[in-house]
């Protein structure tokens, strides 16, 4: 008996937890505002590096992207990682929408549990469906799944 209260206990906690997460629409617009952020920044910080660059070793322009390349991929990440983590949990994208990311329990994410989000959402936006998976019943998108997180409704 006490055993079978603790498991619908579990359960209703579950469908409480699942019924607050924030759906696959409202998780998409937030992902657009990030984008749209993100891409100002790291074009600033990509033209403004490749001109550096190009000023040093003018002749070699094969450097130029590559330098600029993985400049975004850290400002994606610090961006993800600074944001998500700790007391400010949420992206501003998230924050305008009145999300927050959380870990599966409910506690706040580390910086490094937030830059392993950042660094497992590249890699399922790379893949194409991982963010598919956030329209389904659980609303946990590939990445999510892949650290324990989840976007919550506040």
């Amino acid at each position: 008996d006490t055993a079978r209260q603790g498991e619908r206990e579990r359960t209703m906690q579950t469908e409480s937890t699942t019924a607050n997460r924030a759906g696959f629409w409202r998780r998409g617009l937030a992902l657009l505002i990030d984008s749209v952020i993100l891409a100002a920044g790291i074009g600033m910080v990509g033209y403004t590096l490749n001109q550096a660059y190009l000023s040093t070793f003018p002749r070699d322009y094969d450097g130029s992207g590559l330098v600029a390349t993985a400049a975004g991929a850290v400002i994606f990440w610090l961006y993800g990682a600074l944001f998500e983590s700790g007391a400010v949990g949420a992206t501003p994208g998230k924050r305008l929408l009145g999300l927050q990311v959380r870990r599966l329990d409910g506690a706040e994410l580390s910086f490094w549990r937030a830059g392993a989000r950042a660094a497992a959402k590249a890699l399922s936006g790379a893949l194409l469906i991982g963010f598919l998976l956030g329209a389904g019943r659980s609303k946990l998108a590939l990445h999510d799944r892949m650290v324990g997180t989840q976007v919550l409704r506040d």
